[in-house]
């Protein structure tokens, strides 16, 4: 243990640095201790807040809406180009709104909607990549043609086709954040031109969500921006969706939205009839099948083969259609109907 200096020899060393007779300067001994320090350096306060809101401070539990405006994008464009989409979330960033401008080069295309009752609105960017393989499946392109990847901007007439699908994606962004508010979107115009999309002031920080999206053996980017001031008033209803006492509630909505949202095959049958595969190699064309069926008798709908309704066929508006009358049961009878 070092001695400890009493009151007179710390005065007779200050007085001894005070004059310059003790060197303050470290000995090579002295710098050989000093490895776990470093040196000082100037912090701007203002600019530390800054890079600790763009890369740490995260809305919380976003990714659980992110993953589900995916799925649900996922679906939309599926059904509306008729060609399997398969959107993932990646990643989410903050910086300024005039970086994330630029840093896209003019590039793609970018909806803007109106996300009331949240302020300054959103934004939702696919790249060229994207933009042009749903205008070519919008135009009827075949899935055995290699999609096309222009670099240039959407013409006017290809940014109005484009407009219908972007449209498509209120209802996603609806219900993906319905857990934690409310929102009415409505899309307000595309654009090409990066220069006139302006939704808070250049400086403005804002929140990129970006999406990886999977279509024709393609991978491209879609990019879902929102303001962070817009988003920080709803902080506590973000933190508040995942309730320890339920945490099950939204999970089951979720799943339960999904399955209404699933495709089935139904099928109205009138007949049926059982053939060996010897009689079915020797049918040829002209030759007639008896059916075991009463023209009279109501045509069961088979759901999945499963018969859950009875119907009536007919036709509406010069088409052929069945109008059901009442739910299957085993003790009405045997099942009706041709496909």
């Amino acid at each position: 243990m070092e001695p400890i200096l009493s009151k007179d020899e710390i005065a007779e060393l200050l007085k001894a640095v005070k004059e310059g007779r003790v060197s303050t300067d470290l000995t090579d001994q002295d710098q050989s201790t000093s490895k776990y320090f470093r040196p000082a350096e100037d912090v701007d306060l203002f600019e530390v807040y800054g890079t600790i809101k763009s890369k740490g401070a995260r809305i919380p539990n976003i990714d659980i809406i992110l993953d589900d405006f995916a799925r649900s994008v996922s679906i939309s464009t599926t059904n509306l180009l008729q060609r399997t989409f398969h959107v993932s979330h990646v990643d989410i960033s903050v910086e300024p709104f005039s970086d994330f401008l630029t840093s896209l080069n003019n590039e793609g295309a970018i909806a803007i909607y109106n996300v009331d009752p949240i302020k300054n609105g959103c934004l939702i960017h696919v790249d060229n990549d994207l933009a042009f393989i749903m205008l070519e499946l919008m135009l009827g392109s075949s899935s055995q043609i290699e999609p096309l990847t222009m670099a240039r901007s959407l013409t006017a007439i290809e940014k109005q086709l484009f407009e219908n699908t972007m449209k498509t994606y209120t209802q996603d962004l609806a219900r993906a954040f319905k857990p934690v508010i409310n929102l009415s979107p409505t899309m307000v115009k595309v654009e090409n031109n990066f220069r006139l999309v302006q939704i808070v002031e250049p400086n403005t920080e804002v929140t990129i969500m970006k999406f990886k999206v999977r279509v024709l053996d393609k991978i491209a980017r879609m990019l879902l921006i929102i303001p962070y001031e817009s988003l920080e008033p709803l902080r506590n209803l973000f933190k508040e969706m995942v309730n320890i006492d339920n945490p099950v509630t939204i999970w089951t909505d979720i799943l339960h939205r999904e399955l209404l949202e699933m495709k089935t095959t139904m099928i109205a049958q009138s007949g049926t009839i059982d053939m060996n595969i010897r009689q079915v190699m020797d049918l040829k064309a002209g030759d007639f099948l008896q059916l075991d069926y009463d023209p009279d008798q109501p045509v069961t709908i088979i759901i999945e083969d499963k018969p859950k309704f009875f119907a009536v066929s007919g036709k509406r508006h010069s088409k052929k259609a069945v109008h059901i009358k009442s739910r299957y049961s085993n003790r009405q009878g045997a099942i009706h109907g041709i496909t």
